[in-house]
């Protein structure tokens, strides 16, 4: 699991290009949380959606922004709102002691 605001998505991108190389029995899932003021202020995008969508039941993604572009859609993995720790546990679940999961987190402070 990662969370990444922003400029975090650099050294977060880094990890999961290269986690995504490695052989499938050796790389766990990564979900991505990524937080943006607005759609079209997320870097990378169309890279990471090319890599959600080459990699299905390795990588996920969903896209938090503060506010919605004019004329914008909203999709399943784009939600309008700030990270709050409802949507974080709507999204990652409870901590479970039986299933090891690492939560990172990237970006600015706060």
């Amino acid at each position: 699991m990662k969370i990444v605001g922003g400029t975090g998505i650099t050294p977060a991108y880094q990890y999961i290009e290269s986690a995504l190389k490695a052989s499938p029995s050796s790389t766990p899932t990564i979900s991505l949380i990524y937080s943006s003021p607005s759609p079209s202020e997320i870097l990378l995008k169309p890279s990471l959606d090319q890599l959600a969508s080459k990699h299905p039941s390795r990588f996920s993604i969903r896209y938090l922004v503060d506010r919605p572009d004019k004329g914008a859609k909203s999709s399943s993995e784009l939600v309008t709102g700030r990270v709050q720790k409802k949507t974080l546990e709507k999204w990652i679940g409870p901590g479970r002691q039986e299933k090891r999961m690492l939560v990172v987190v990237c970006g600015p402070d706060g």
